[in-house]
């Protein structure tokens, strides 16, 4: 009779993660969405309701626009163009509003505060939405499925029989701006609250999108359970991506957090595209903006002008240090919302590694961060980041 034996050998344990990936994973913890304090609608389950409603409807367009035009749910909530499109083509990429209620500031330059302050935007600029707020509050009036939520939400609406279809502070748009002056002041601030109420419903809706559970949400949990089996269960590419994302290639300075950015504004030397706007200066027109803007957190129509979030405006400083720099994008369903960057530069997620590794392009505006340097990554240790990365889309690797 033939013995065969076989060998039972333990399987061997992984090298135990370095200072730096240990560093990285204990800022993976989970982090809860606070409500916001300046829209009273926050957490209330029928404003989140009509606010969903309104993300999806089209008649408040007088081009069919809907804010899911833009921002697509099977995209994760971003474009697949480089330019978003609305009445007209955009400046800038949609980003993905996956985890919209963690961030501080909103747009790519920060010039909102807050979610309702930055749906505001988009409905009355002309590329965009195309819309007004005397139209906005005309369309709800005259919609009975909306005006009833409207009403249960907000008491009623008002009289709108004599106002002008297309009416609002404009300062491009001559028409728009002379029916508006036309106005009582009791209609315009009527109009004016309608259309804030439309937005912090809008608000509420967009902070309730938590992304779905990903692969990186178990390598933190079992990170610290057990750092060992934690390190078992990646497989080599990944722990190799690990290691240059949070060391070598300091990726993890910006991208940081189980949300996968530190939520504030950066320049990182993007080349030129054919679909940049040449005179866009980020973050350093962002704060001006914001501080004129009538709907930030300390402006009349928040429901906490001397809060938290309010106070924090008069912190701000202007510095040429913030031209050129946008805001970090969350590193969430990155498998499904290229293009990326503030412009949609990089097609791919290559494309984009390639451009940290290489660092060859001279930004148009301020000065690279001082932390970037040319790495010269050979295609492996490109490929390697990328297999790291996936852990934060829902469909990445899930174990070695």
């Amino acid at each position: 009779m033939l013995l065969i034996l076989f060998s039972c050998q333990p399987q061997k344990e992984s090298t135990p993660f370095l200072a730096h990936e240990a560093e990285y994973l204990n800022s993976l913890m989970p982090m809860a969405v606070e409500l916001d304090e300046t829209n009273s609608l926050s957490g209330q389950s029928e404003a989140e309701t009509f606010g969903e409603i309104l993300f999806f409807e089209h008649d408040i367009s007088p081009a069919g626009v809907s804010c899911a035009n833009c921002h697509d749910p099977s995209h994760a909530f971003s474009d697949p163009l480089p330019l978003s499109v609305g009445v007209d083509n955009t400046q800038r990429h949609a980003p993905s509003l996956w985890g919209s209620g963690y961030q501080r500031w909103l747009n790519w330059d920060g010039s909102c505060d807050t979610l309702w302050c930055q749906a505001i935007g988009p409905i009355e600029k002309s590329n965009e939405m195309g819309s007004t707020r005397t139209r906005l509050a005309i369309v709800i009036s005259e919609t009975e499925r909306l005006k009833d939520i409207y009403e249960s939400l907000f008491g009623p609406l008002p009289e709108t029989d004599h106002w002008p279809l297309d009416a609002m502070p404009s300062e491009t748009n001559d028409t728009h701006n002379a029916a508006w002056m036309s106005m009582a002041e009791a209609d315009q601030q009527a109009a004016t609250e309608v259309m804030v109420n439309i937005a912090k419903s809008i608000g509420a809706f967009e902070a309730t999108l938590i992304p779905p559970p990903a692969p990186i949400d178990e390598l933190s949990a079992l990170y610290q359970a057990d750092p060992q089996a934690a390190a078992d269960w990646l497989d080599a590419s990944s722990r190799r991506g690990l290691d240059l994302f949070s060391g070598e290639g300091h990726c993890s300075t910006c991208h940081l957090g189980l949300f996968g950015s530190n939520l504030e504004f950066h320049n990182i030397g993007l080349p030129l595209s054919e679909t940049q706007d040449t005179e866009d200066y980020g973050r350093y027109t962002g704060i001006e903006m914001l501080r004129e803007n009538p709907f930030n957190s300390a402006g009349i129509y928040s429901d906490a002008p001397s809060g938290t979030k309010a106070n924090v405006i008069d912190q701000l400083v202007q510095s040429t240090e913030q031209l050129g720099q946008f805001k970090v994008p969350h590193l969430r369903e990155l498998a499904r919302s290229a293009p990326y960057m503030h412009s949609g530069q990089f097609q791919s997620l290559n494309e984009t590694i390639l451009h940290y590794s290489e660092m060859n392009d001279v930004p148009l505006q301020g000065h690279i961060e001082d932390f970037l340097v040319p790495l010269d990554w050979p295609e492996e240790d490109i490929e390697a980041v990328i297999s790291f990365l996936m852990l934060f889309s829902e469909d990445g690797p899930t174990s070695n």
